[in-house]
């Protein structure tokens, strides 16, 4: 177990007001003493991620905004995308741009850079700190600078985030309907055990929308600084029902905003699924080997109603993400396929000297 404080100072003005790493039990002195993210990469399935903002690494203010028109703005953003193109951005990865079929990552709508701050925000003295600060991002961009994506486009990124065997999925978006295509990719063969988070929606009803009602995602719902049910109003709450496993911050939350370097408030069980995402990430970063099954189990095992039963609205509750990691980083999960490995090869060696003896 490593016990070597590895944030020792957290100097982010914004730390001290953020509560959901606080409810979750993350901080220098708790989890970020076992990871940071460190080796792990999170597939953001969503708009894009602004890659010049300098909480996400990128130390020149390009000073893009809105003004800027597609010609204006690419010719500005061009070094960091070719920063990303050759993998010398110290947090964004190359990922893929489903709407306009190119490898430009750009962020058009904001949502995807909120997401990336809450999961990923470097600890630098500078905005915030996300929940696994050390962790990669590669953006799939499904969602146009309306807010809208065609449910083509999210199956396609899907699969080639498993492809490109992203330890983590995040998916802050719904559907209205789970069509062929995105059931094909959650059933996608994974054999690198990528971990798919997805929302339940902000309808504040019963029902967990698609795609986290699948059974091979964790449906995540959010909460306030308590751990209730985060509801801003009758129309605008986290959505629960049979399908959700536990919850995560999802009240107002402030987070990376895209051009500029700036910052926002926003809520929702989009911030829910980043947060959980980054928790994730954490637990990769100390055992790859970790399954959907390993993790819904600590989910479950630490979650903040795993005395008191599963509960439709919160599930097995917030994470205590300290618990989890000590445990795992005491106890590694086996990996079965390599113990049946080295088994299945003992046995030929057996075989092998007992041929060799018959013979003799």
């Amino acid at each position: 177990m490593n016990t070597t404080i590895k944030i020792s100072e957290i100097t982010d003005p914004l730390f001290s007001n953020q509560w959901n790493l606080k409810l979750m039990n993350i901080s220098p002195t708790s989890a970020w003493q076992y990871s940071l993210g460190e080796n792990t990469v999170v597939g953001i399935i969503d708009s894009g991620v602004d890659g010049s903002h300098k909480d996400l690494g990128w130390d020149t203010d390009i000073y893009l905004t809105a003004m800027d028109g597609v010609t204006a703005r690419k010719n500005k953003y061009k070094q960091v995308l070719d920063a990303i193109a050759n993998n010398t951005h110290p947090k964004i990865l190359q990922g893929w741009n489903f709407v306009e079929n190119n490898n430009d990552t750009w962020d058009s709508f904001r949502h995807g850079t909120y997401l990336t701050g809450t999961i990923a925000a470097e600890s630098d003295g500078f905005g915030m700190v996300g929940v696994a600060p050390m962790a990669k991002i590669r953006p799939y961009v499904v969602i146009d600078s309306n807010g809208y994506g065609e449910q083509t486009n999210i199956a396609n990124a899907i699969k080639k985030a498993i492809d490109d065997k992203c330890d983590v999925i995040n998916l802050s978006l719904v559907v209205p309907y789970l069509s062929d295509e995105i059931k094909a990719a959650l059933e996608y063969p994974n054999p690198n055990n990528t971990i798919i988070i997805a929302a339940t929606g902000n309808n504040n009803s019963g029902n967990v929308r698609y795609p986290a009602a699948h059974p091979n995602t964790i449906a995540v719902g959010g909460c306030n600084s308590v751990g209730e049910r985060w509801v801003h109003n009758d129309n605008l709450g986290s959505n629960y029902g049979d399908e959700i496993w536990c919850i995560a911050p999802g009240a107002a939350q402030t987070s990376t905003y895209y051009m500029r370097s700036r910052f926002e408030v926003t809520e929702g069980t989009s911030q829910a699924a980043a947060n959980l995402s980054g928790v994730i990430a954490l637990l990769k970063s100390i055992n790859k080997n970790l399954t959907m099954i390993d993790i819904k189990e600590l989910l479950k095992k630490y979650g903040s109603r795993a005395y008191a039963g599963w509960h439709r609205e919160l599930g097995w509750g917030f994470p205590n993400v300290n618990d989890i990691l000590k445990e795992i980083s005491n106890k590694p999960i086996l990996d079965l396929k390599s113990i049946s490995k080295q088994l299945l090869d003992i046995s030929n060696q057996v075989k092998s000297i007992s041929d060799m003896l018959n013979n003799n």
